[in-house]
């Protein structure tokens, strides 16, 4: 059975204060889930969002393309492996302390 690391990686989210925020559009994403609504995304495919700072390694499911901000990782994974990958992470209390480990560093 490969490893993590082999199927995915972490990527940063970006900045995006609640008031360059349009309401309407796409969904945002906070560490805790969605925090509002944006014209334009950042991933440009559903996938798999992880709390970095706050509710570190919660794990959430955008079914749309999305922005994730900058208190979040988001999935990069095969699209084939991605809905497969989101079930393992939430699963994995071990993903979860280790999220807590790296929240700081970079990946």
């Amino acid at each position: 059975m490969p490893d993590l690391g082999s199927l995915l990686t972490l990527e940063y989210g970006e900045a995006m204060p609640a008031e360059a925020r349009s309401g309407h559009g796409f969904p945002v994403f906070g560490s805790n889930g969605e925090v509002g609504r944006h014209g334009k995304f950042l991933v440009a495919e559903p996938g798999i969002i992880v709390g970095r700072k706050g509710s570190v390694g919660k794990v959430t499911w955008s079914d749309e393309s999305f922005w994730p901000i900058d208190t979040t990782y988001w999935v990069k994974c095969a699209s084939e492996d991605r809905r497969w990958i989101y079930w393992v992470l939430t699963a994995l209390p071990e993903f979860r302390e280790s999220a807590k480990i790296f929240k700081n560093m970079t990946l």
